[in-house]
């Protein structure tokens, strides 16, 4: 019984692990994806406004 229970622990230890993993590399992709998106409005705008003269 005992041995049910530990291999259940480590199947769910894991499964944590890897859903944890998956989650944070999708998560950072996503935030490079909208810093890198940020950085691309701002040269816009500063082409923009400097297009106008401001």
């Amino acid at each position: 019984m005992s041995d049910l229970s530990l291999i259940q622990v480590i199947l769910i230890a894991s499964i944590v692990v890897i859903f944890g993993s998956v989650t944070y590399v999708t998560f950072e992709e996503i935030l490079t994806g909208v810093t890198s998106k940020k950085e691309a409005v701002k040269i816009e705008k500063r082409r923009k406004s400097g297009s106008h003269g401001r």
